[in-house]
């Protein structure tokens, strides 16, 4: 990572967390022009506060009109997490100057450094289409990439995408994807089954922020009152908000089959059956909260009978600290436990961060899209 002054203009309020610096004209796409602007950002520093570039990765995020604003503090933290050369793609606000060229501008995206005295900035291009000119996306944004520095694709709007934005992907080391904005099955499933220019596994968001309910239910077994009812369980229950079951349920239902070795045998409705190695026949249930809005997932209830008998859920509520563990069998008792949100940007530079395959979400969507495809 190289950090250099920055020259441009100083903030009024630096005070702020997040400030733009450079020109926020717009003007007709030019490479060579906007390469010079984001160079000339960086001479000196301005008055007394000292600005640094710094990137980490070229960041692309090509959204929708209408996601252009409502998530622009989302890629504003990410860049604060995760400084990058950053580009923020979107259709075009305003009839174009000049009807067969894309719009642009430059800026530098900055924050207070931690313990204060310098800002560190992300450089930032806006990208503006029409329909004429959207397919010369890929070739701008290719001109101007870093060349030394991974290139990650940020995807946060539902698909499906037109060509242009499928040959952003291919240009990316690293494709992170959310399929929770997702809501028919086979659009999950498409999200799970993509892979970057070199063949590396899809980053789901849905996978990132369901670890809490994996530990949560890992913890559950890790103690000795549950422990042995493990491969004796015989019915899941999961609980969602929502309309049908978000992405996160059918990657949790995934895990557990995966984990467990169940093997998809039959479906009625929500409800799956599955073939045990050890000869049972479990099943995993889906189950509406009518009350809840969000698609979300808010309890898992987990029993299993015989020789180890288990009765217990797991309850969250949105936006909660905690959990809260209700066990009914063996023996009863309930009992607080930690649920470590996280918010989207940190689940995004989670996912830029992780470079190794992720045999467990791979197993996981293996398994979910067998469930889909029941």
């Amino acid at each position: 990572m190289n950090e250099t002054p920055a020259a441009g203009r100083a903030p009024a309020d630096t005070t702020a967390p997040f400030l733009l610096l450079g020109d926020q004209g717009e003007r007709p796409f030019d490479a060579l022009a906007l390469e010079r602007e984001l160079q000339t950002m960086w001479k000196s520093p301005p008055g007394a506060n000292a600005f640094y570039r710094a990137a980490l990765a070229n960041l692309i995020v090509p959204l929708d009109a209408e996601d252009f604003e409502r998530l622009a503090d989302v890629i504003a933290d990410v860049a604060r997490r995760h400084p990058a050369r950053l580009f923020r793609i979107g259709p075009a606000r305003r009839a174009p100057a000049e009807p067969k060229r894309l719009t642009a501008r430059a800026t530098a995206l900055c924050h207070l450094r931690e313990g204060g005295g310098a800002f560190v900035c992300s450089e930032q291009v806006l990208l503006e289409y029409t329909e004429e000119t959207a397919p010369l996306v890929p070739s701008a944004v290719r001109s101007l990439l870093i060349g030394d520095l991974p290139v990650v694709v940020l995807l946060l709007t539902p698909g499906p995408r037109p060509p242009w934005a499928e040959a952003l992907a291919g240009l990316a080391d690293i494709v992170v994807a959310d399929s929770c904005v997702e809501e028919e099955p086979s659009a999950m499933a498409a999200v799970w089954e993509r892979t970057g220019r070199k063949g590396a596994p899809m980053h789901d968001l849905a996978w990132a922020r369901l670890e809490p309910w994996r530990a949560s239910l890992a913890g559950l077994f890790d103690a000795p009152e549950a422990a042995p009812a493990l491969h004796a369980l015989h019915d899941v229950t999961i609980v969602h908000g929502g309309a049908a079951p978000p992405s996160s349920a059918w990657l949790l239902a995934g895990w557990l089959a995966s984990r467990l070795r169940w093997k998809v045998d039959s479906r009625d409705g929500a409800r799956f059956r599955f073939r045990s190695p050890e000869g049972g026949a479990p099943e995993i249930a889906f189950t509406r909260e009518e009350t809840d809005p969000d698609a979300r997932i808010r309890e898992v209830r987990a029993r299993a009978a015989g020789a180890h008998p288990l009765d217990a859920r797991i309850t969250h509520e949105a936006r909660a600290e905690e959990a809260r563990l209700e066990l009914l069998a063996p023996q009863a008792r309930v009992a607080p436990i930690p649920f470590a949100r996280r918010e989207l940007a940190a689940a995004v530079v989670g996912e830029i961060q992780r470079r190794i395959p992720n045999a467990a979400f791979r197993d996981a969507a293996r398994a979910a899209r067998a469930l889909l495809e029941a």
